[in-house]
């Protein structure tokens, strides 16, 4: 479920109880990478979340739509690993940060993005399903992934 935008002016999210859950899970390993961030085997906290997913073998990264377009599926029931996201203010670009300079000194929220590994994927079984990531790829690009969506076109998403 995702969370509820209400007031979009405002931007302001309600988040969900499955949301906060995930929030800390994410929170905890992060607590894990800074330690691994400490004995100099990284630089970051993604870069540390990263090792310890290598670790349980994930070694490639990517979101659902990343797999997609290189001919691969995420296997049914697969749960998604979680990372950091840049943070919001980040992502709105400085133009937003000159018009409002008192939001500097606000916190940042970070988003949890959502990827699959190299173990969590195949190869798609068929050559309609194949055909169906192509057709997904090119209209993508054109702007008509709602049409998609509507008249069926689009799967697993």
């Amino acid at each position: 479920m995702k969370g509820i935008l209400i007031y979009p002016f405002l931007k302001f999210f309600i988040m969900t109880e499955e949301m906060k859950a995930k929030r800390s899970a994410l929170h905890e390993m992060s607590q894990t990478a800074k330690e691994i961030i400490d004995d100099g085997r990284a630089n970051t906290i993604n870069e540390g979340l990263k090792i310890m997913y290598a670790e349980n073998g994930h070694t490639q990264l990517k979101t659902f739509n990343q797999w997609l377009k290189d001919g691969l599926v995420v296997k049914r029931g697969e749960k998604a690993l979680m990372l950091w996201a840049k943070p919001l203010r980040e992502q709105k670009g400085k133009r937003n940060q000159q018009e409002n300079p008192e939001e500097e000194n606000g916190k940042d929220f970070f988003p949890v993005a959502y990827v699959f590994s190299n173990l969590q994927v195949e190869l798609l079984k068929t050559k309609a399903a194949l055909q169906q990531t192509q057709l997904y790829n090119v209209e993508l690009k054109k702007g008509k992934r709602r049409d998609l969506l509507k008249n069926g076109l689009i799967f697993h998403i």
